[in-house]
């Protein structure tokens, strides 16, 4: 069963994703480009550096859904059958300022899997 606090944390986080991406604005400047994206997530990222482990853990559960994207992008850190340890995998390796492996699909194309640091702001195509 999931944990209270983490459950309301990925209800407020889910909210305020959605705030920042409802606007048609925002994603016609996306278009789609993975730069963009990886830039985007390496943004929310670094801003959950100083959020609580809750909030982080509310953070990837949201990215993972690809519940923020109704224009069909989306981010989403494998596997998703192993979620929560997942989760704390990717919690250390960001705490280490290591880079992260993702998959992001922009706009229904195949999926894309990338190595970003959010800290450097790198990215690359694996």
């Amino acid at each position: 069963m999931m944990n209270h606090k983490i459950y309301n944390e990925i209800k407020e986080m889910k909210s305020l994703m959605e705030e920042m991406t409802d606007s048609s604005e925002f994603w016609d400047a996306m278009d789609g480009d993975p730069g963009d994206m990886c830039s985007l997530l390496c943004h929310w990222m670094r801003q959950s550096l100083t959020w609580s482990h809750a909030k982080r853990t509310a953070l990837w559960a949201v990215i993972q859904s690809g519940a923020f994207t109704p224009t069909g992008y989306g981010f989403y850190l494998p596997p998703t059958s192993e979620a929560m340890k997942n989760y704390k995998t990717i919690d250390r390796r960001f705490k280490k300022r290591l880079p992260i492996t993702v998959k992001v699909v922009c706009k229904g194309k195949d999926w894309d899997t990338f190595e970003i640091n959010p800290f450097t702001g790198d990215w690359k195509w694996l």
